[in-house]
């Protein structure tokens, strides 16, 4: 294990975050060849001293040699050049980011199977490994790295080997008393209960509240559809606490499943919270006065999910 600097603090859930680090870890060993290395190396980068590399992208579909930066600093070095810092001493520049690189002298990964990489139910490994692939656990970490502000990619060439990488936003330092309210929020299994109804189409977005379900709130009983006609019946069905709703459905657009959910008379009391990308001022206003009682923005910040559930769901006092 290697770290250019020392005392570095990040934003980001422990729990998660270690869960991902030992995800990408076991996907290194596994997917080693015999005799092989892994190098885990923790790096500083300076957000204004770097720019993007034309041929490489942050979303994971770079194939590049494992180890090789995805930013450039803007001088001539290879790498920007990273302040030594005093043992226990955080650094407080906001500007910073923090990176974990793995490394590993696997077989490395093809540019078909990286632009694959993060998809849902790709089996990426398959083809050069008789170990089962894991794609749907790299496509959660994914979500949920972006959930913390973050970013995951990867380099790779093939009998070379793979560089994952996560990036996350550097932190003042140990945790704050607002942020330790965050951590209660997140640690407190017992705050949320009941149940509830998420439409969605998208496979990973699904794992991903599951997950943060099953892992922060177990007293909530989810179930799901991936189409708004059915929202309705599954609502009158069910009888949830709270529905998530996306917006962009495969068959009818979100705005019209809240239409159809405030015309019924057996589910036009149950909170809706309308869960997307589009972030539109004029878009999140419109659907809070047809009747969304809250509007959360993907990626998914896993404090603010959770404060919406417990808001919902939470103890009757």
């Amino acid at each position: 294990m290697e770290s250019g600097v020392n005392a570095l603090y990040v934003m980001a859930d422990n729990q998660k975050l270690k869960q991902i680090l030992i995800n990408i870890v076991n996907n290194a060993i596994k997917y080693n060849r015999e005799n092989g290395a892994i190098t885990i190396e923790c790096t500083r980068s300076q957000v204004s001293d770097l720019k993007l590399n034309p041929n490489q992208t942050r979303s994971g579909t770079q194939n590049s040699l494992p180890g090789t930066p995805d930013f450039e600093p803007r001088t001539s070095n290879p790498e920007p050049e990273t302040p030594d810092l005093e043992p226990g001493t955080p650094n407080s520049d906001p500007g910073a980011n923090i990176r974990i690189h793995i490394k590993d002298t696997g077989n490395g990964i093809s540019p078909e199977g990286l632009q694959k990489l993060f998809s849902p139910f790709q089996r990426i490994g398959a083809e050069i490994t008789e170990i089962e692939g894991t794609g749907l656990g790299l496509t959660v970490a994914k979500k949920l790295i972006e959930a913390m502000k973050g970013e995951i990619g990867v380099a790779s060439q093939l009998e070379v080997g793979s560089t994952f990488w996560i990036e996350l936003p550097q932190s003042k330092g140990r945790l704050d008393k607002n942020i330790k309210l965050d951590e209660q929020i997140i640690s407190d299994k017992t705050l949320g209960s009941g149940k509830m109804l998420y439409i969605e189409d998208n496979i990973s977005n699904l794992e991903l509240v599951q997950q943060i379900i099953e892992d922060h709130r177990p007293l909530i009983n989810m179930i799901s559809d991936m189409y708004g006609k059915n929202a309705v019946k599954m609502a009158c069905d069910y009888q949830p606490g709270l529905i998530l709703l996306d917006l962009n459905l495969p068959d009818i657009h979100g705005s019209e499943v809240l239409k159809l959910l405030q015309a019924n008379e057996k589910t036009k009391s149950i909170p809706v919270v309308v869960l997307s990308a589009d972030a539109m001022t004029k878009q999140i206003k419109s659907l809070l006065t047809s009747g969304a009682r809250d509007y959360l923005t993907k990626p998914l910040d896993i404090v603010e999910f959770l404060k919406v559930a417990d808001k919902f769901l939470g103890k009757k006092k």
